[in-house]
């Protein structure tokens, strides 16, 4: 239970449940091929040239 009458405790309590369900989760990059890293490195210099909000 979170204490509704103590926010910095009640902060503290929900940082920690946010944590370990991180923590929790086994997420790992994805696997890629040689050839799909390939590809995606000859896209990288048009990506690294636009800016936020160009179309």
């Amino acid at each position: 239970m979170v204490p509704a009458n103590d926010k910095e405790n009640a902060r503290l309590i929900v940082s920690e449940i946010i944590l370990d369900t991180f923590k929790s989760l086994k997420v790992s990059y994805p696997k890629v091929d040689a050839k799909r890293q390939q590809d995606l490195l000859s896209i990288r210099p048009q990506l690294m040239k636009e800016k936020p909000g160009d179309k």
